[in-house]
């Protein structure tokens, strides 16, 4: 029953929010825009976003080979697009399928594949509260008329300099990194050890403990850092893109892809909504009012810029989970072949 709500849950708030931000908007302005958009940006768009997936997909085949894994990248890039595709259908289920397909490709074993995800979510929690402080720092007095126009703020609040708003980001970050190190320590405490070796799990605990700190054994940590802020760089140039593919959004300045960024990924992180459906609507139209854009032609945006986003992942991750029943059945075949020239 708790899982059934779990996945239940994200569902039912996502076309709850997604309601509540569409509600008073004309069908005729949002048929009208999607007709006008420009399909040169939407290639863009595409384009780029091709590129941060394989970059991803890059990152964290680094993860493995530090592991002493050594799957290739086409072999990673379709076990993480099969796992998109899974988790649109079924909320939760693309890291397992994720790991799965790989162990069965490559024998990586799932405990430190998970491991290595979890160590890919950190880095880019820590990716996000840089960009987030980069847009405190840039687009503070926006962001500032932005909440205010939802909730009446105390003056000290008001107050705060671009100063003030570095120095909460970087306590952020500090807080972030201690709470990494705490993990750490919890793997080294004696006590789990014990409960490990009372109920058999030792290896598991061992292996998921390896993929958590997998980021140590990066053959080139620089490389790995740069991917990273490859990846999150270009989720700007695709804001930026399909800004420029709409009229109502052509002339925004690039900023407000920064905006819009920091806020999205402030909401996937707070809001737990399937695929960030409603809260993507919602927090995108809301942060373009900050730019002098009415709610309306906020809202037109967000609705295309999330249906281009998610057709574009859609369509990258059924390649992706052909490739992998591809990958999947030339190993089968493979593993027959040896069996039958050993007998």
């Amino acid at each position: 029953m708790k899982k059934l709500l779990k996945q239940v849950i994200p569902v039912l708030l996502a076309f709850a929010l997604l309601a509540y931000a569409l509600r008073g908007m004309p069908l005729a302005s949002l048929l009208d825009q999607f007709q006008k958009a420009s399909r040169g940006w939407i290639a863009v768009t595409a384009l780029v976003m091709g590129i941060q997936t394989i970059l991803r997909a890059v990152r964290w085949r680094m993860l493995l080979q530090g592991l002493g894994h050594t799957p290739s990248a086409g072999r990673a890039l379709s076990a993480m697009l099969a796992g998109s595709a899974s988790s649109v259908i079924i909320p939760g289920s693309g890291e397992l399928l994720r790991c799965t397909l790989l162990q069965r490709s490559d024998n990586v074993p799932i405990t430190e594949s998970v491991g290595s995800i979890i160590t890919e979510r950190l880095v880019d929690l820590l990716a996000t509260a840089v960009f987030l402080s980069l847009t405190l720092l840039l687009e503070s007095g926006r962001l500032l008329t932005y909440v205010q126009q939802y909730m009446q703020l105390p003056d000290w609040f008001s107050a705060m300099s671009g100063g003030h708003w570095a120095g909460l980001a970087a306590g952020l970050l500090v807080c972030i990194t201690l709470t990494i190190i705490g993990l750490r320590s919890v793997f080294r405490w004696q006590s789990v050890q014990r409960l490990a070796q009372r109920i058999r799990l030792r290896e598991r605990v061992d292996g998921f403990r390896r993929g958590l700190m997998s980021i140590r054994s990066v053959e080139r940590p620089s490389l790995y850092w740069l991917t990273t802020f490859c990846i999150h760089g270009l989720s700007l140039v695709v804001l930026a893109s399909l800004f420029r593919a709409l009229p109502i959004t052509e002339n925004l300045p690039d900023s407000a892809a920064l905006t819009v960024f920091a806020l999205t990924s402030l909401g996937s992180l707070t809001i737990p909504t399937q695929a960030n459906i409603g809260s993507y609507h919602f927090l995108a139209s809301r942060g373009l009012v900050a730019y002098g854009m009415s709610l309306v032609a906020g809202t037109v945006w967000a609705t295309f810029s999330h249906a281009i986003i998610t057709l574009v992942n859609f369509g990258f991750s059924a390649l992706g989970f052909l490739a992998a029943l591809r990958f999947l059945r030339g190993g089968e075949k493979t593993k027959t072949y040896k069996v039958s020239k050993t007998l």
